[in-house]
C-alpha cells in the first residue's frame, strides 16, 4: 500500500515512537526538515544542539 500512493510530492514517512510526545516531535522535525529543502533554507543550530533524529 505504501509503495503505491507515496509519491516524490507526498511521501509516507514511518514514525516510530513510543510516547505520543516523541512522536509528534519526529513529525514536526520531518516536516521542517523538508520545508527548508523546498525554500532552500539553512538549518544549521546553535553549537550543542542537535535534532532528535541526528
Amino acid at each position: 500500500m505504501f509503495l503505491r500512493t507515496s509519491t516524490r510530492s507526498a511521501p509516507w514517512y514511518g514514525i516510530a515512537s513510543e510516547h505520543k510526545w516523541h512522536g509528534r516531535v519526529q513529525v514536526a522535525e520531518t516536516v521542517v526538515r523538508h520545508l527548508a529543502d523546498f525554500f532552500e533554507v539553512d538549518l544549521t543550530l546553535p553549537k550543542g544542539w542537535r535534532m532528535s533524529g541526528d
